[in-house]
This record gives structure tokens, sequence and C-alpha cells, in this order.
């Protein structure tokens, strides 16, 4: 399906629009922002640089990018990544950078997110992984034995993600996370170091738990790691 992209610039009011699948601006960065367009192809949309596509695959599913590092899932549910690997974060078994997308193991991967050098990632059997960090973990291990796992997001320290059931939870990375609130209708979330967003089933759009407007049909926001910076949202048409 091919969305309509309109990307809101909400401390000015200016809005873009394009034709695109999704797009990633992490909470560790304001520095690089990409997106995968609605045929499957990757770009490097920063802002002050000129519109690069990054290789000519046409199967990306979904993308994530930190400061460090660059993580990409294709169709296929494979991972992929690239950056300064300066932690460990590409999981790779060692800490060398990598200057293009490479295949990062063999697993088959549904979600993947990473901050400050630390990456969490679910695998397609629902349970949660972490490598990279301050400990330097240069190859993946589990995090707790739950296999209900459904989306995550990481910004600064913190480690978000919902569970199959619409569940939302928190905590440091590499460590178990911990559920906030008893709410079960959550199906998006993103998160910095400073506020986190949610979308919930009913297309609501929430920050740090408080409803943002009345409007029912949101699909995905991102926010730079700025406190006050510049948020992003696509809505479902």
């Amino acid at each position: 399906i091919i969305l309509l992209l309109s990307i809101f610039y909400f401390s000015s009011s200016v809005i873009y629009s394009q034709c695109w699948n999704s797009i990633d601006v992490e909470g560790d960065t304001s520095s690089a922002q990409f997106a995968i367009s609605s045929i499957g192809t990757l770009w490097d949309l920063t802002p002050g640089k000129e519109p690069k596509q990054i290789g000519s695959d046409s199967d990306w599913l979904s993308i994530f990018s930190s400061h460090q590092s660059k993580f990409g899932i294709k169709t296929d549910s494979t991972i992929w990544g690239w950056g300064y690997n300066w932690d460990g974060e590409l999981g790779i078994n060692n800490t060398d950078p990598v200057s293009s997308p490479i295949l990062l193991n063999n697993e088959k991967w549904i979600d993947v997110a990473s901050s400050w050098g630390s990456t969490t990632a679910i695998k397609s059997d629902r349970t949660l992984w972490f490598w990279g960090g301050r400990e330097n973990q240069l190859t993946p291990i589990q995090i707790g034995t739950d296999n209900d796992w459904k989306k995550v997001h990481a910004g600064g320290f913190i480690v978000m993600a919902i569970k199959n059931n619409g569940t939302l939870w928190e905590g440091n990375p590499g460590e178990p996370l911990t559920q906030v609130g008893t709410d079960n209708d959550w199906k998006y979330i993103f998160t910095t170091e400073y506020n986190w967003f949610g979308i919930k089933n009913n297309g609501t759009l929430w920050e740090n738990g408080i409803q943002i407007g009345t409007d029912n049909d949101w699909k995905s926001i991102v926010h730079d790691h700025d406190y006050e910076g510049v948020k992003f949202a696509i809505k479902e048409d």
C-alpha cells in the first residue's frame, strides 16, 4: 500500500509530502534521517544534504538509525547494519567500522532499535535480544524468556517495547523490562531520552501518557534527540 508521508514540522508548521513507507529519526541523534520509499528502496534524507539512495535493493521493510550505527530489516526478515560500531552495536563479534549495509547474522528478525551503542531487537519467535553497550557484548544474548514481544524502541539509555497483548514495557538496555501502566491497547512506540510517544489501537496519539489532540488516524511518529526538537508523523492516508 502506497502511503502518503506528511512530515509535520510542528515548531514551524512546515509540511512536506512525499510517497514513503517509513521514516526514522533516532532519539540519540539529529544528524541522520533515513526513509524507505513506497517501492522498498532505502534513502538518506538527512537535513542539509541532497537526498541519496543507499544501494539499489528494493526489499527494505524498516529502518532504524542511531548516532553510531544504522539498522535495516528486509522483507525476508534478515537484519542489516552499518556504521561506526564503536561498542559492538552491530553484533558481528568485533568493533570494526562498516561503511555500507551488511548482513549481520543468519537469524530472522521483526524489529530492532539502538541508542548510544546498545542494540535491542526482537526475533521472529518474539524473543527479546541485546548486544553492544558499554560492556561490549559483541554478539546477541537473549533478555528474559518471554516470547510475546511485538515492537521495540530505544532512545538515550531507555528501551521501550510493546507485547502482543498491547501492554507497554520499559527498562534499561540489556536488562529485563517492566510494565508501564495497565493499558493494553498500544500499537506503536517511539522514545527519546526525554520523551516517549505512543499510538493506540484507536489511532490516537500520546506523549508521555497524555493524549495529543483528538485525531484518530495516526500511523507513526518520530522525534529528534533535542528536548524541544522536531517531530515527524505519518497518518494512515
